[in-house]
C-alpha cells in the first residue's frame, strides 16, 4: 500500500527537508511536493532531496495558489489506487514518535475515514498538546483546539477519539475519500479550508478522528501554550474566510457583528493588541478589513 506525504512549499525547503527525513523509515512511502514560491532555486533544492529508497516528486505550482488549490494541483497530478493513503503534512511537521502505520491500520480497519495524528507544540523534549481534537461552535462560527497548551505523556495517553474537524497541518484519508470530497475548496486561499473540508466531510457521514499512536511535532507550535506571532496575511485570510465560511452555513453577517458571533470577530481583530505584536494595530486594521471584505462578498 501507497502512503504519500503531501506538502506544499513556499520558500520553506529546510522545513520541508526536516520534515522529509523524519518520515523515512516510519511507514511512508513516498512525498510529493508542490512549490508556490515560484522559485527555480527551491525546486532545485527540493529535487535533490529524491532518493531510490524514498522517492520525491518536485513541480512547480507555476505561482502561489494558495494551500486548498496547491494540494489539489497535487490530487490531479498524482495517480493513486483508491486504497492508497493521502498523507496532507504542513512543511514545518516533523514526525516525533509512534508511526504512522497505526494511522493507516485505522482507517483500513473503518474506525475512521479520516484521521489526524496527535500534534504537538512545546519544545521537542517536553511537548504540548497543540491539536488532540477540534471542536467547532455553528452558533459564534468559531473553531478552537481541544486541550491547547497542556502538557502531555506521550507514554500515557493511547486512543483514539472523534473530532469535529480537523487540522490542515496533518490529515491521512484513503485516495477514495479524496476523490469523493473532491479536495479543498479553492476560493480559500489559506484558513479556514480544513475546517470547511472537515464540515463537508462530515455532512457525507465521514467519521473524523484523532490517534495518540502517532505523534507530530509542529513547529509553529513551538511557543506552548502562547500564540505565535502572526503576520497581517493571517488575519486578513482568518478573518475573511471565517465569514465566507459562515455565509456557506447559512448564517448572516449581522449575526457575526452584533449577534452570537460578534464576541468571536471582536477576538480576531483585537487578537495582535491583546498579543503585543509588532504592528498590533495595522494588523489589527488588517483583520477587520478581512471581515467587512468577507462580508461585503456576501
Amino acid at each position: 500500500m501507497r502512503v504519500s506525504a503531501w506538502i506544499v512549499n513556499y520558500n520553506s525547503c529546510d522545513l520541508v527537508e526536516a520534515c522529509i527525513r523524519s518520515l523515512r523509515n516510519n511507514g511512508v512511502t513516498d512525498a510529493v511536493v508542490v512549490d508556490n514560491s515560484e522559485s527555480t532555486e527551491e525546486v532545485a533544492r527540493l529535487q535533490q532531496l529524491n532518493s531510490r529508497d524514498f522517492p520525491i516528486e518536485v513541480f512547480s505550482s507555476g505561482g502561489n495558489l494558495g494551500y486548498g488549490a496547491a494540494l489539489n494541483s497535487i490530487g490531479r497530478r498524482v495517480a493513486m489506487a483508491p486504497n492508497d493513503v493521502v498523507c496532507i503534512l504542513n512543511p514545518d511537521t516533523r514526525s516525533h514518535s509512534g508511526s504512522v502505520h497505526s494511522i493507516v491500520e485505522a482507517l483500513k480497519a473503518g474506525t475512521c475515514d479520516i484521521v489526524s495524528p496527535h500534534i504537538v507544540g512545546g519544545s521537542m523534549s517536553q511537548p504540548t498538546s497543540w491539536f488532540s481534537g477540534g471542536r467547532f461552535n455553528p452558533v459564534s462560527c468559531s473553531a478552537s483546539h481541544v486541550d491547547f497548551g497542556r502538557e502531555i505523556d506521550l507514554l500515557g495517553e493511547v486512543g483514539i477519539r472523534e473530532s469535529q474537524f480537523l487540522s490542515g497541518a496533518a490529515m491521512l484519508m484513503a485516495r477514495s475519500t479524496w476523490d469523493r470530497l473532491g479536495g479543498f475548496d479553492e476560493s480559500y486561499f489559506m484558513y479556514w479550508e480544513d475546517v470547511e473540508l472537515s464540515l463537508r466531510a462530515r455532512r457525507l457521514g465521514m467519521r473524523l478522528a484523532v490517534s495518540d499512536k502517532w505523534y507530530l511535532w509542529h513547529e509553529e507550535g513551538g511557543t506552548g501554550a502562547r500564540e505565535p506571532l502572526r503576520g497581517a496575511p493571517y488575519y486578513r485570510f482568518m478573518s475573511e474566510n471565517r465569514v465566507r465560511l459562515a455565509h456557506s452555513l447559512g448564517i448572516s453577517s449581522w449575526r457575526l457583528v452584533v449577534g452570537s458571533g460578534a464576541r468571536e470577530t471582536l477576538r480576531l481583530v483585537f487578537a495582535p493588541i491583546r498579543n503585543r505584536e509588532p504592528r498590533s494595530a495595522h494588523k489589527a486594521l488588517t483583520a477587520l478589513a478581512g471581515t467587512l471584505r468577507g462580508i461585503a462578498r456576501g
